[in-house]
């Protein structure tokens, strides 16, 4: 259903997104990942979220109401950008209308994407 990984190199948590889900396991993914959030960004690590969801079909309205809270909480766990791979023109308007604002980007094409996210992180040189 979901996988969360950290590129240590490019402060970049990745998330692998599939199947229909229900409220309970979109509030579980969303307290994983918040934990995994603040493991990484502690002492003020800036880090950005690159979302794969081409294999994530359109979700229920229940759904979609946890993703639109974990936004809110994304936004204050990330200092980074985060880009939002969909595989579908369906998928794509939803996550437009749940993802939204200036450190949010929705994105057909994976290389564009994290290209996208790793701009939102300032350099560790």
């Amino acid at each position: 259903m979901y996988q969360i990984d950290f590129d240590e190199d490019k402060s970049l948590i990745r998330l692998k997104l599939a199947g229909f889900w229900d409220a309970d396991i979109a509030t579980r993914f969303s307290a994983e990942f918040l934990a995994k959030a603040a493991e990484v960004g502690r002492n003020g690590r800036i880090v950005s979220v690159l979302g794969d969801g081409r294999e994530l079909p359109v979700q229920s309205a229940e759904v979609s109401e946890v993703f639109g809270k974990l936004m809110d909480d994304m936004s204050r766990a990330v200092g980074g950008r985060v880009a939002i791979i969909t595989a579908t023109t369906l998928n794509r308007l939803q996550a437009q209308r749940i993802f939204h604002g200036q450190k949010f980007q929705v994105f057909d094409e994976p290389v564009a994407a994290e290209a996208w996210a790793l701009e939102g992180i300032p350099s560790r040189s």
